[in-house]
């Protein structure tokens, strides 16, 4: 099976770090995110890129992993700044 549409593999990941989160695998969760905010950015959703990159530093700041957390938090910001939306930071 081939699932061809970018927003399709999107929430796909989605479901996926969402399984392995709740099964206590956040190592394999945040390489599930980094695929799916890949995919988000190439296709210019900036609001659920942004959204992503926020839960993605939650889930690093989290594992006790600063440096990226911070780096993720920024870049949510970043993209947050290509919106029309006003987000709630």
């Amino acid at each position: 099976m081939s699932i061809s549409k970018k927003s399709d593999q999107s929430w796909l990941l989605n479901e996926a770090e969402l399984v392995l989160l709740n099964i206590g695998r956040p190592k394999e969760a945040e390489w599930l995110y980094t695929g799916k905010l890949e995919i988000n950015v190439k296709e210019e959703q900036w609001e659920a890129a942004s959204i992503g990159y926020r839960n993605l530093a939650d889930l690093q700041l989290r594992a006790g992993r600063l440096g990226k957390g911070f780096l993720s938090a920024k870049r949510a910001l970043e993209l947050a700044e290509k919106t029309s939306h006003n987000f709630d930071f």
